[in-house]
């Protein structure tokens, strides 16, 4: 009985870890390499090692990762390279390495950590390449440089912000979008790509959201069918150019997704679309940040051009608590009062050159509330500009000039608009409050 259970311990090990002898293909791929230094002979005895029998392919990733990092390493293959550490790492993870070794401190004894040593000294190379051919403004090789790390090692995210940094460089933002999807394929939680998506929607002419019309609905319906009926992928892609995934739709609720997105066109333009989205996705970035002060400060203006300016004012609150010594925020906040007192300002005062004692009092109550609001707004703008020149290290110009521009426009309200409108006011027989 206890011959028994040590035969079944060791099957069970072998199955977990993958058998510790070598077949005769492994060992003849391994000849060849490393005493033959014949890397075509060791190509062909890997590739049979990786299929044979003998070579317990479904658990042993021993052929895998020597073709990967003694054969394709060495012949610059990484194509087929990533392709072998894909399998290696698929087979058998925690299998044992041949030769364990050390990165620094760290031990590397198993398959799985051999197979992400690999991936991150190979992309290191190779990125800090891309970065190089960047700097001498070689950018088509850098490009290309970035896609093999890509394939090295798809999950690094630097991967994608830097090659979509590169399309935006160009002005091509349905390339840097594209590609910022494709990192948040493989990294769902990256803040930087959620950030550079939003950055690209906020500071262009461009909408990631096409308005989707009759004729268009009609266009999309002909390639759902062509994709469903025929498997077709390149119509799979061509609809989710249009943002749309519709892998798990039926045509009919394709169909009505289709109604419930023009639907919402209609009722929203395509600028405020476009700020919806990208509120959406600095949200987003916000969740995933280790650092998300920068990103709520971007935040805050989508607020003020969606217009919608009492959520404007109740997140500058929000990120004032978070950061009471930052006069960068402070700045920013008097910025947003700045622009909402402007905005209030010209119409009130197009509304009062047309007022008389003859205008309706709802009217001559309205100009005169808009004159109090635009100058309560113009004091805030004021006060957070001089919060901002208090924690300010070195002088900024600008900073003085807004303090300036806003008390001029108070003492304007003060000393004309206010004593006018209550004037005209008396004259009607209105009592304003």
């Amino acid at each position: 009985m206890k011959k028994l259970s040590i035969l079944l311990s060791i099957y069970i090990f072998i199955l977990l870890t993958g058998c510790t002898s070598t077949c005769m293909e492994y060992r003849s791929a391994t000849t060849a390499a490393r005493s033959e230094k014949n890397l075509k002979r060791a190509e062909e005895w890997g590739l049979k090692a990786l299929e044979a029998p003998e070579c317990s392919p479904a658990n042993n990733s021993l052929a895998p990762y020597f073709l990967a990092t003694e054969v394709y390493l060495k012949q610059k293959n990484y194509v087929k390279m990533a392709e072998m550490l894909n399998i290696a790492e698929q087979r058998n993870p925690n299998q044992p390495l041949e030769t364990p070794f050390k990165l620094g401190d760290t031990p590397v004894q198993t398959i799985g950590e051999g197979v992400e040593a690999f991936r991150d000294q190979e992309w290191t190379k190779i990125y800090n390449n891309a970065v190089d051919l960047i700097q001498r403004e070689k950018v088509e090789d850098a490009k290309q440089k970035i896609e093999t790390a890509i394939l090295i090692h798809p999950q690094k995210g630097e991967n994608y912000t830097t090659l979509a940094a590169m399309y935006i460089q160009e002005e091509n933002m349905d390339m840097a979008l594209s590609t910022a999807d494709r990192g948040l394929e493989k990294d769902p939680e990256n803040s930087m790509l959620y950030q550079m998506k939003a950055d690209i929607l906020v500071q262009s002419d461009f909408s990631d959201s096409p308005v989707i019309d009759e004729k268009l609905k009609k266009e999309l319906i002909l390639l759902f069918k062509s994709a469903k009926d025929g498997n077709d992928i390149a119509n799979y892609d061509l609809i989710k150019n249009y943002n749309l995934d519709i892998t798990n739709y039926s045509l009919e609720e394709f169909k009505l997704k289709l109604n419930t997105i023009s639907e919402k066109n209609q009722k929203q333009s395509p600028d405020l679309v476009k700020m919806e989205n990208a509120k959406e996705l600095y949200l987003k970035a916000i969740e995933f940040s280790d650092n998300p002060g920068p990103i709520m400060r971007k935040l805050l203006f989508v607020y003020i051009d969606m217009g919608d300016n009492q959520k404007a004012i109740d997140y500058s609150n929000e990120l004032l608590d978070k950061y009471p010594n930052d006069a960068d925020l402070y700045y920013n906040v008097g910025v947003l009062y700045q622009r909402l007192t402007l905005e209030l300002f010209d119409p009130a005062r197009k509304l009062f050159l047309e007022t008389t004692p003859e205008s309706e009092p709802a009217t001559i109550k309205g100009v005169y509330d808009s004159f109090k609001t635009t100058r309560q707004y113009a004091y805030n703008s004021k006060d957070y500009f001089l919060q901002a020149s208090d924690l300010e290290l070195d002088e900024n110009l600008s900073t003085h000039e807004a303090v300036s521009e806003m008390r001029k426009l108070m003492d304007q309200i003060d000393e004309i608009f206010i004593p006018s409108i209550r004037e005209t006011a008396h004259s009607a027989g209105i009592e304003l409050n």
